[in-house]
C-alpha cells in the first residue's frame, strides 16, 4: 500500500518561562532563558492509504492544533484526496 503519512525521527521541544513577564523579557533579554522541554522525543511512524488513526490525549492538549497548524503542507495532499 501507498504511503499517505510518513514520520521519521521526529523531535518536539517545548521553551518554559516562569510566566508571561518572562517570556516577554527573554525574547529581548538573554539571562531570561527557558526551561526546554522534550515532549516527543525520536518517534517515527508511516501511515498507508485506507488506515485509521486516533489521536489520544487530555482535553485541551492541542492535539488537533498541531495536525492543522504545524503539519498543513505535509497534509494538503492528503485533505484533497
Amino acid at each position: 500500500m501507498e504511503d499517505i503519512i510518513k514520520f521519521t525521527n521526529v523531535k518536539k521541544k517545548y521553551k518554559l518561562y516562569k510566566n508571561d513577564k518572562q517570556r516577554l523579557l527573554g525574547a529581548f533579554i538573554k539571562k531570561y532563558k527557558p526551561v526546554e522541554k522534550i515532549a516527543v522525543d525520536d518517534v517515527s511512524f508511516t501511515i498507508k492509504k485506507g488506515e485509521s488513526v486516533a489521536i489520544f490525549g487530555k482535553n485541551g492538549a492541542r492535539k488537533i492544533y498541531y495536525f492543522k497548524n504545524d503539519y498543513r503542507s505535509m497534509f494538503s495532499n492528503f485533505w484533497r484526496s
